[in-house]
């Protein structure tokens, strides 16, 4: 507006300043007074949006209106790098400063090999396998529709595992390593005289006596906590004091080189032995009891006694 209170229109992209029209320029740029249009200022460059200045080593390049690193270095995030060349079919990504398969290929952990190119109606799974959606299978040259389940595949007029699988309400499955589809249980089992050890069928044998097979030693042993008296299995005796069930015997017992006291398996030490009468560790004939083991007592001749606390008669 004029002083007058005239209004003018100064038209797009300029402004009134009070005295005449004048190019409006965007935030950062200033209206250069030779050229008559908006600049940035020195040492800056216009990407479209602002001023920037290039910096680490990067100049500006007009054609893209960007700062970039001169070949045949490249931008590692932080500044421009000799970057050692990509190997397997990788390319290096500016956005990720890094070694990436094309958009066309994939990584198979050794190269990148290039995307199949999947056929009507298929798509890649997480394996880059083409395959069809879920609900439809693949039947010629292109995806039906399937109302089968679990791998079936549709004849026409019902569902169907392929040959060499059964159903099992679920899915598809595959017996193996002996074992036969059973129709009763709707599973894989191994035949009559045979059972599953966890890895394949292997000749099952029946164990009596309260015995069990063990793979492992391919024979009949007793369950744990029990033992074999030579006619049955029979609960192992729970055993105390350090004493262990010795089923030779059919009893607990302690260990060589100690004796049952009647509550505790003892070691007798210091030239002690074993007293079957009084079940205790006690010195030999001729030798007496000290605190530190046993000692030969002096025979006492002419009335006198042994005197144990000055050890002489």
């Amino acid at each position: 507006m004029t002083t007058d209170n005239t209004c003018i229109d100064c038209g797009a992209g300029k402004i009134w300043n009070g005295t005449a029209c004048i190019v409006s320029c965007p935030q950062g740029q200033f209206l250069g007074p030779n050229s008559g249009i908006c600049e940035c200022p020195p040492t800056l460059n216009w990407n479209g949006q602002n001023c920037i200045s290039c910096f680490n080593g990067r100049v500006w390049v007009a054609a893209s209106k960007s700062c970039e690193c001169q070949k045949p270095l490249s931008w590692n995030g932080f500044t421009c790098a000799k970057v050692d060349p990509c190997t397997n079919g990788k390319v290096w990504d500016v956005f990720t400063f890094s070694c990436q398969c094309p958009e066309t290929a994939y990584w198979d952990q050794v190269q990148c090999k290039d995307l199949p190119q999947c056929q009507a109606g298929q798509i890649l799974n997480g394996n880059y396998e083409c395959v069809c959606p879920t609900g439809y299978v693949w039947s010629s040259n292109s995806c039906i529709y399937s109302p089968c389940l679990g791998g079936q595949v549709w004849t026409g007029s019902k569902c169907k595992c392929p040959v060499g699988l059964n159903f099992n309400g679920t899915m598809c499955l595959e017996c193996i390593n002996g074992q036969k589809w059973d129709l009763k249980s709707s599973s894989c089992a191994c035949e009559s005289g045979y059972r599953w050890n966890g890895q394949y069928c292997e000749k099952s044998f029946i164990c009596s006596n309260g015995r069990i097979w063990n793979p492992t030693y391919q024979q009949c042993i007793c369950p744990d906590g029990s033992y074999w008296s030579g006619f049955s299995c029979l609960p192992t005796q729970k055993c105390t004091g350090g004493q262990y069930f010795d089923s030779t015997i059919q009893k607990c017992a302690c260990y060589a080189g100690f004796n049952w006291n009647g509550k505790l398996c003892v070691q007798c030490a210091n030239g002690r032995a074993w007293n079957l009468t009084t079940l205790s560790c006690t010195c030999p004939i001729g030798t007496v009891s000290v605190k530190d083991g046993c000692r030969f007592q002096q025979q006492c001749t002419g009335g006198m006694q042994w005197n144990q606390n000055i050890w002489r008669c």
